[in-house]
């Protein structure tokens, strides 16, 4: 769809050129009463040459528009690639991967690069042959056709100077005008809904051969509480974070917290909703108003674990629960004992969901589930 802007913007420059051409090739000379032969003569002339710098002109358009658009897709592949190398930025480091991420971005981009060689080449051929349709046959021709050159063929020209402008003006519109006249297929503002995953498959773009999740299903109602359990590299953070993509009403609580170069004051301020108790002060010397660095850099280790590992446990579960009342939840536990009272538990195995059930119907199956109770079971005694 035109936008009616750019519609009328053509419409004007058509009729202009119109008017201006027949009053090139009719104009009299006000001081005679004969027709200016050599002006009618050689505005015809010269407009002759008009259709093939418009043609090539447009010819030049749909080359940039084209090339515009190839464009367009080849970055969206090589940004998402950039995103999740940033996003995954510890795990690139950690592992010495970053001239491999470095190696990606620029293959992505290496098919473009050609394919903009060949386009500009073309283009700029077609530009130089609107530039070269000039008439040149002779002197007199050349001088009788000065008029038309300045007043129509020099119009022309002008146009085509702004194709790139004009394609990136329209590529962009075009966007804007799809997305609002898009019509979504759900409620976005509404959140009483449920959860389905049915018969997913996924990998990462960067591991196309390694498929994380195969043939999933699982359902999670509304204002309901569930476990995603299982062994580590079996899907279970991928699983949760797929729904986040798609809805802003999700929020994610990962087990590595945050901290920000201020106080503890301040980053307890950030999420605490009730008063602390007395006796939960940090034993640091400048208590609350101790400076933790960026990312708790002036924390020892063994400021993380001062406390009770059995006190922490049940704060932090009294916080979850309390959290989780009337909300939609999944909950990716590694300690099963703070999840035996959700009312359903997926036992993930190979990106795929294994067994389902309450807690006792689990033990009962004598399944991978309750292998994994028995073993923690024992490493706590």
């Amino acid at each position: 769809m035109w936008p009616q802007y750019l519609i009328g913007f053509i419409v004007a420059f058509l009729i202009g050129s119109v008017y201006l051409s027949f009053g090139l090739i009719f104009d009299k000379d006000e001081n005679s009463a004969e027709d200016t032969w050599p002006r009618r003569h050689g505005s015809m002339v010269g407009l002759t040459c008009v259709p093939l710098v418009i043609l090539g002109g447009f010819v030049h358009l749909h080359i940039v528009i084209i090339k515009d658009q190839k464009n367009k897709k080849a970055h969206e592949h090589s940004i998402h690639l950039a995103c999740e190398a940033a996003s995954s930025i510890r795990t690139v480091a950690s592992l010495t991967r970053e001239e491999d991420c470095l190696h990606l971005y620029s293959e992505s981009l290496e098919s473009l690069l050609q394919e903009s060689k060949t386009s500009s080449f073309w283009s700029n051929m077609l530009y130089t042959i609107t530039q070269s349709l000039a008439p040149s046959n002779s002197s007199f021709q050349l001088f009788v056709a000065l008029q038309m050159t300045v007043f129509s063929s020099m119009q022309a020209d002008n146009v085509v100077s702004f194709v790139p402008d004009m394609s990136s003006a329209w590529g962009a519109a075009a966007d804007i005008v799809n997305l609002l006249d898009s019509k979504p297929s759900i409620d976005a503002d509404s959140t009483e809904s449920s959860i389905h995953f049915e018969n997913i498959h996924f990998w990462y773009p960067t591991r196309p051969g390694v498929c994380i999740l195969r043939d999933l299903n699982l359902t999670v109602g509304s204002g309901t509480y569930v476990a995603l359990v299982g062994a580590s590299g079996c899907g279970k953070r991928t699983t949760i974070q797929l729904p986040i993509e798609y809805r802003k009403h999700i929020a994610l609580a990962s087990q590595e917290p945050t901290l920000y170069a201020s106080t503890i004051r301040f980053n307890i301020l950030l999420g605490a909703t009730k008063p602390a108790k007395k006796n939960s002060r940090p034993s640091l010397p400048d208590s609350f108003d101790t400076k933790v660095g960026g990312k708790g850099s002036q924390l020892s280790g063994g400021h993380c674990d001062c406390a009770d590992n059995s006190t922490l446990e049940k704060i932090v579960q009294e916080a979850l629960d309390s959290a989780a009342k009337g909300q939609t939840t999944i909950v990716i536990a590694h300690r099963l004992p703070t999840i035996q009272n959700a009312d359903c538990i997926y036992f993930i195995k190979d990106g795929a969901v294994h067994k389902s059930g309450i807690h006792d119907k689990l033990i009962a199956l004598y399944g991978g589930y309750y292998e994994c109770v028995q073993i923690q079971a024992l490493n706590k005694r």
